[in-house]
């Protein structure tokens, strides 16, 4: 039978066993291999060994070589702030990315009195930062059938967050985890616009921010009518 019988190269190296009554305490058999790990063929001047290696984490490629991100943390906050400067309007709300160039970007999700943006600042290595560009994602309005903005103390904003949710589950191709639900708009029920993370279902998959907008009827049943993949970029 085959074993574990030794670490090899931070992987449990397997060898012929010649009698299970033999094996040392710390030996495994094949019928335990543990989870994780992974058949391989190891080539060395002392023969040809099996190898049990870990299985490798699959984490999904970058589009435009950013790193997506979660929530600003308070060294974010402190930097966008020295970019934007203390009197701006914009409200920092996710830090969606990070790039490293010499030095560092940073693109933060803000919201002000004319909608959704996406400020993008850069952080020099000694210690300056400049707001490089504002890029709007999505407008509000004052008129009939506008957009109005949603923030979690709007009295529907988790019933809606359900429902764009359980509609984000059904999209086949692609999963979408949603990242926060931005604005409202009435219509022959309602949509809903919602930044989600997006990630394509390949062999290689890669992920982007989309805005996706929900319908959800006066029935209430959500789905998907459009979804726009939202790049970092500093160019215009």
């Amino acid at each position: 039978m085959l074993c574990l019988t030794t670490m090899l190269l931070g992987s449990l190296a397997l060898a012929e066993c010649p009698n299970e009554t033999v094996l040392p305490d710390y030996t495994v058999t094949m019928d335990e291999m543990p989870a994780g790990y992974e058949m391989q063929t190891l080539e060395t001047e002392l023969g040809t060994y099996l190898v049990a290696d870990k299985v490798p984490e699959v984490y999904p490629a970058i589009a435009g070589g950013w790193n997506l991100n979660a929530d600003p943390d308070n060294d974010t906050l402190e930097i966008f702030y020295k970019a934007a400067g203390d009197g701006t309007e914009l409200q920092p709300m996710a830090l969606l990315g990070t790039q490293v160039v010499a030095g560092t970007n940073y693109a933060v999700l803000c919201a002000d009195a004319e909608g959704w943006k996406i400020a993008y600042v850069y952080a020099a290595l000694d210690g300056t930062a400049t707001l490089e560009r504002v890029q709007m994602l999505l407008p509000m309005g004052e008129q009939p059938g506008a957009w109005q903005i949603m923030t979690p103390e709007c009295d529907d904003y988790d019933t809606a967050y359900e429902k764009t949710s359980e509609a984000l589950n059904n999209m086949l191709g692609a999963s979408y985890d949603q990242k926060t639900l931005l604005a409202s708009q009435l219509v022959n029920g309602t949509n809903y616009a919602v930044l989600a993370r997006k990630t394509l279902v390949t062999a290689e998959p890669i992920a982007n921010w989309a805005l996706v907008t929900v319908h959800v009827d006066f029935d209430g049943n959500a789905s998907v009518i459009d979804v726009q993949d939202v790049g970092l970029s500093l160019a215009e």
